[in-house]
């Protein structure tokens, strides 16, 4: 059956070879046309450096990553990158630093097509363990430095909101706890000194055990009321240190070793170019084939003796040559016919089928 199916392909390609040709051919003066009329593009790149563990978290392990990973520092960079690329926010953000933000304000609208735009136009790619590099296309320089210079900088600004997230909601609760609590230890202290204005130590004698009580309670809450507020002031400090080690961490982490650049001219690499080319000629292969396996399902003619036998049920008798053969008869047997001629049930007639 695979032999049989291969047979009649190549018989629906060879029957009409240069018809089905056609889209290939069509396909490469479409090559041809897009090279020489469509404009080439500007090309910036940059590269970030991503260290594996920077010094802040060598010397200080509580504001190291969390467990151990099998990518590398730079292919979670890419991939962070990436799925960030997919969120509207963050590309509006990078959009921001080119001159397309004034047309953002003034036209909300383009917002959804300049995101898909600057999606297609952003490469990652990791080179190495530790380097990530990125290139930008676009039909002007300025907008292509823009958005390569924009990728890097709304990138590591992210990573160091991500990082100081939570130490400023540390420091602003502390914060705003610090001065209620100072304010219940000064009211008590205020306390405790008005009961001892009021009830003064007797001139002979000792206090009585009531006076003593009331003072030993007083001090109890003062000493838990001040163990509480530098309690706070210890935690608003660390989260305030937290937040540097943070700023210093990402800064360590992320390094640009090549800044993204104005590009002087544009044009094409050959890798791009290959890359197109081999999609033309993809294209009109594939719409070569879908002809060729069109044309044989659509072909009800008898190519071989089996197509008799299985679509009419009948045995073949003989097989008459022809000259000279066709090419998927001839790939049949060397004398293969391209008239099948079969009998019939013992009423009927002989009959010829013309393939």
């Amino acid at each position: 059956m695979v032999r049989l199916f291969f047979l009649r392909v190549f018989e629906s390609f060879f029957r009409h070879r240069w018809l089905n040709l056609l889209p290939l051919g069509l396909m490469t003066i479409a090559a041809v046309l897009f090279f020489l009329f469509s404009p080439p593009p500007y090309i910036s790149r940059g590269a970030i450096y991503v260290q594996g563990q920077s010094l802040i978290e060598k010397l200080d392990p509580t504001v190291a990553q969390d467990g151990w990973n099998y990518n590398s520092p730079a292919q979670m960079a890419v991939t962070d990158m990436q799925n960030l690329m997919e969120t509207e926010s963050f590309a509006v953000a990078i959009l921001s630093q080119t001159n397309l933000r004034d047309q953002i304000a003034a036209d909300p609208t383009v917002i959804p097509e300049m995101v898909i735009a600057l999606r297609q136009a952003v490469t990652l790619t990791v080179a190495g363990e530790n380097l990530v590099k990125i290139s930008v296309e676009d039909e002007t320089a300025e907008n292509a430095f823009g958005l390569a210079k924009g990728t890097i900088d709304v990138y590591k600004a992210w990573k160091l909101d991500n990082d100081l997230r939570e130490s400023d909601v540390a420091q602003e609760f502390f914060a705003s706890i610090i001065q209620p609590y100072r304010d219940e230890l000064t009211g008590l202290q205020d306390e405790l000194q008005g009961y001892l204005e009021a009830n003064p130590d007797p001139v002979r004698g000792e206090r009585p055990d009531a006076e003593v009580i009331q003072i030993a309670q007083y001090q109890q809450r003062i000493e838990v009321a001040n163990t509480r507020l530098q309690d706070a002031i210890e935690k608003e400090e660390a989260a305030r240190l937290a937040r540097t080690k943070a700023e210093s961490n990402v800064n360590q982490t992320y390094v640009v070793v090549d800044d993204p650049q104005v590009p002087i001219e544009a044009k094409r690499t050959p890798r791009q170019t290959l890359t197109l080319l081999v999609t033309f000629l993809a294209l009109g292969g594939l719409l070569v084939t879908i002809a060729v396996v069109a044309g044989m399902l659509l072909d009800r003619s008898f190519l071989v003796p089996y197509d008799v036998q299985h679509q009419i049920e009948l045995p073949v008798l003989a097989l008459v040559p022809v000259s000279p053969p066709r090419f998927a008869l001839a790939a049949e047997e060397a004398s293969t016919p391209s008239r099948v001629i079969f009998t019939a049930p013992p009423s009927s007639t002989v009959e010829e089928v013309r393939t």
